[in-house]
C-alpha cells in the first residue's frame, strides 16, 4: 500500500487503522503502534544501518561511542525523515502531554470493548465540544479487526450511574445479592471453601500472567512502550485486586457472618451509595463506582457491569 507522501504525518494510529484496514500485515501478524513506529524511526532507510547499540544479556542502551554504524544504499529521503521525526517528536506525549478534559473522566480503565476485548478510550470531536467512549483495538487495527461502536460519553456515563443508584443501590436488590453470597449454611460454607481455593488459584495464574509479561520485556522480547503492554498489565492488575479482595472476605466468612450484615446496614448503605452516584463532584462519583465495579463491557445494543460482590458485602457488613 503506498501511504504517499503526507501519509507518515497522518498520524501512527491513523497509519495502523489503514494498514489493517487493507489487510496489510506485519510479518504475518496485525499491525500494532509500536510496528509502525520502529519503521518511522528506522535510520537503516536513509543509509545508517546501526548495529551494537544494546546490551545482548540486559537489552540495556550502550553509549553511543560503542554503536557501529554501516552505510547501506537509502531508500528514504532525508528531509522527509526528518520532517516525520520532527512530527512525531511534537506528538510525544512524554514531552507534550495531550490536553486533558475538563475533569476526570468516570469510566476510562473499566469500560472495554465486547468485540474485541480491548479497553475504551476518549475521543473528541467539533473542536472537543463532543466527547466518546470508542474502542481503542479499532482505532489501532482498523475496522475490518473490530466492529465496536463508539458511545457518547456523557450518554454512558448517565447509563451507568443511573443504572448503579436505581438498580444496584437499592436495599431490596442489595438483599438479594448478599442473600446469595452469605449463608449461615453449612452448604455454603463448604462453597465458601471451594471458592476460597479457586479464588487462590486465579490469583496465582494472574501473578503468573503478569510475571510473564514483565520477563518479556526483561528478555528484550517485548517493547516496554508498547501500548498493549501497559494495557495487558492494567487489566490483569486489575483483576488480580478483585481477587485479593474476594478471598479476604471469603477467609474471613463464618457461618455468622450474616450477623454483621443487618437490614438497618443495607438501608443505611444504599442511601449513602445513592448520594453518592449523583455527588456534583465528577473525582467523588469516581472514586466509588471503582470500589464496586471491575469492568463495563460494551455490545452493539447492550451495556453489562461487572463487579465482585464481595465489595458490597465488605462495605456493608
Amino acid at each position: 500500500m503506498a501511504l504517499g507522501r503526507e501519509g507518515p504525518l497522518m498520524g501512527v494510529k491513523a497509519i495502523v487503522s489503514r494498514l489493517n484496514g487493507e489487510g496489510v500485515s506485519f510479518r504475518g501478524k496485525p499491525f500494532q503502534i509500536s510496528n509502525v513506529h520502529r519503521l518511522l524511526t528506522r535510520r537503516t532507510y536513509i543509509g545508517e544501518h546501526r548495529f551494537n547499540f544494546l546490551h545482548a544479556k540486559t537489552g540495556q542502551s550502550k553509549p553511543e561511542s560503542e554503536w557501529v554504524v554501516a552505510s547501506v544504499p537509502p531508500i528514504v529521503d532525508r528531509a522527509d525523515f526528518d520532517r516525520v521525526q520532527q512530527t512525531l517528536d511534537a506528538r510525544n506525549p512524554k514531552k507534550n502531554p495531550p490536553q486533558t478534559l475538563g475533569g476526570p473522566t468516570l469510566l476510562t480503565g473499566l469500560v472495554r470493548c465486547a468485540h474485541c476485548g480491548s479497553g475504551m478510550t476518549i475521543r473528541t470531536g467539533k473542536s472537543g465540544r463532543y466527547r466518546y467512549y470508542v474502542c481503542a483495538g479499532r482505532a489501532q487495527k482498523g475496522e475490518t479487526r473490530c466492529r465496536g461502536r463508539s458511545v457518547a460519553m456523557e450518554a454512558l456515563d448517565g447509563m451507568i450511574l443511573e443504572a448503579m443508584s436505581d438498580r444496584l443501590f437499592t436495599p431490596d436488590r442489595l438483599r438479594v445479592i448478599l442473600e446469595s453470597y452469605i449463608s449461615r449454611t453449612a452448604e455454603a460454607d463448604s462453597e465458601r471453601q471451594r471458592r476460597l481455593g479457586l479464588a487462590k488459584k486465579r490469583q496465582t495464574e494472574i501473578s503468573g500472567q503478569i510475571n510473564r509479561l514483565l520477563d518479556l520485556v526483561a528478555n528484550g522480547l517485548m517493547d516496554p512502550d508498547d501500548p498493549s503492554l501497559a494495557e495487558k498489565l492494567r487489566a490483569l492488575k486489575a483483576q488480580r485486586a478483585a481477587v485479593e479482595q474476594e478471598i479476604g472476605l471469603l477467609a474471613s466468612s463464618t457461618a455468622g457472618s450474616r450477623a454483621l450484615i443487618t437490614d438497618a446496614k443495607i438501608d443505611r448503605f444504599a442511601r449513602v451509595m445513592r448520594q453518592a452516584m449523583h455527588n456534583e463532584d465528577p473525582a467523588f462519583r469516581k472514586a466509588y463506582l471503582r470500589m464496586f465495579v471491575s469492568e463495563i463491557v460494551v455490545e452493539t445494543d447492550t451495556v453489562s457491569i461487572n463487579g465482585p460482590s464481595s465489595a458490597l458485602a465488605k462495605a456493608i457488613g
